[in-house]
């Protein structure tokens, strides 16, 4: 199965004048989220891996998700397991998670293609013709 890797984008940060300022900080090693399978269906359990953090604990979050995905690991790797909500409709669904690197703040994304769950046939009924 494919897993999809991503660049980490920059976000904003509190200066100590209260401004927000743009800072540009990639999380060493570059960076990225990896979710697997994907793509995923509906009500699917996901492994999510985050690199390049100095966290050790850290939340995915996607509408994809039934809930959010809760990350622990040692520094430089974090990993959980969610779900896939069982009323996600097909689509592309962003995934992110706030990634600390020294004192900054780091939004890392990716994107999670989510497909529709193949339906089972119905089995015949005892006593009616097969069509």
């Amino acid at each position: 199965m494919a897993s999809i890797r991503t660049r980490v984008l920059p976000v904003l940060a509190l200066s100590a004048a209260t401004a927000m300022i743009p800072v540009c900080a990639f999380a060493a090693g570059g960076g990225s989220i990896t979710v697997t399978p994907s793509p995923a269906q509906d009500g699917q359990q996901v492994s999510v891996t985050v690199s390049g953090c100095s966290n050790t604990t850290g939340t995915a979050t996607s509408k994809a998700f039934a809930k959010p995905v809760m990350l622990t690991g040692k520094q430089g790797k974090l990993s959980g397991t969610g779900t896939i909500s069982k009323t996600a409709k097909p689509n592309r669904y962003k995934v992110q998670t706030v990634c600390t690197v020294g004192k900054t703040k780091t939004t890392i994304k990716t994107l999670l293609t989510v497909k529709k769950t193949a339906t089972p046939p119905k089995p015949a009924t005892p006593g009616q013709p097969k069509h």
